[in-house]
């Protein structure tokens, strides 16, 4: 009986101190574009996680996403695509988070690609899951699936994060949101 209640007293605190990091108060999503080598790109992240990134626990980016059609100069996708890609992009987000226990931090557009970017505890099933999802809802695109051991999470604080620059730009649009960098 006393080890039993050990064993839960532990459970409890290592839950407890788990907890803050992932409820990481609200989510703080925001959108902003930058210039790359090949133009312009959009990329939606969840800023609440700066502070906090990285979780020992989620060690492993999950780079995932597909290709979509476009005839605009800046390779954008047209406002009938954005709403093709909310749907594929919420139905990977969906399947992740239910298999894999994966927590979404961005989303990163351009040139004719969106990729939806998690950070996971474990890979074991990603590639089976996203194959399979992506020959469901995505039949005629090209899917990208890629993960990786990222235990110092680079893709999100040195890609997806904003360097100063764009911080420095967006600076009005981030107090605005409250987000102090």
């Amino acid at each position: 009986m006393r080890k039993t209640l050990s064993r839960i007293l532990i459970l409890l605190m290592l839950a407890f101190s788990v907890l803050p990091q992932l409820a990481n108060a609200e989510p703080m999503w925001w959108n902003y574009l930058a210039e790359y080598d090949e133009g312009p790109g959009s990329t939606r992240i969840d800023l609440s996680f700066k502070n906090t990134a990285p979780l020992p626990d989620y060690r492993y980016v999950i780079i995932t996403g597909i290709s979509y059609p476009s005839s605009k100069t800046d390779r954008f996708p047209s406002e009938h695509e954005l709403d093709i890609l909310a749907d594929i992009e919420s139905k990977v987000i969906k399947a992740l988070e239910k298999s894999n226990a994966a927590i979404h931090v961005g989303t990163f557009t351009h040139n004719k690609e969106q990729l939806y970017y998690f950070y996971t505890k474990d890979i074991k099933n990603t590639q089976k899951t996203l194959t399979t999802l992506y020959a469901v809802i995505a039949k005629d695109r090209k899917p990208y699936i890629n993960f990786r051991e990222d235990t110092a999470w680079q893709a999100y604080l040195d890609f997806l994060y904003p360097n100063k620059e764009t911080i420095e730009f967006y600076k009005d649009q981030l107090d605005g949101l409250g987000y102090k960098p």
